[in-house]
């Protein structure tokens, strides 16, 4: 059960990032571009290694 939480909040926010990031493509802000894009990615790998499949 507490597995499934953590997981539910990490896929939020790691959705929140997503936004952010689309916000930054229809805005063409490359800094917000860059900044989301990292912490996306870095936030999937965690979160792909701490949750396989």
């Amino acid at each position: 059960m507490l597995a499934t939480s953590r997981c539910t909040r990490f896929l939020l926010f790691s959705f929140g990032f997503l936004m952010w990031l689309v916000h930054g493509l229809l805005i063409h802000s490359v800094p917000m571009i860059l900044a989301n894009s990292v912490t996306l990615g870095l936030a999937l790998a965690i979160l792909v290694l701490k949750f396989p499949l």
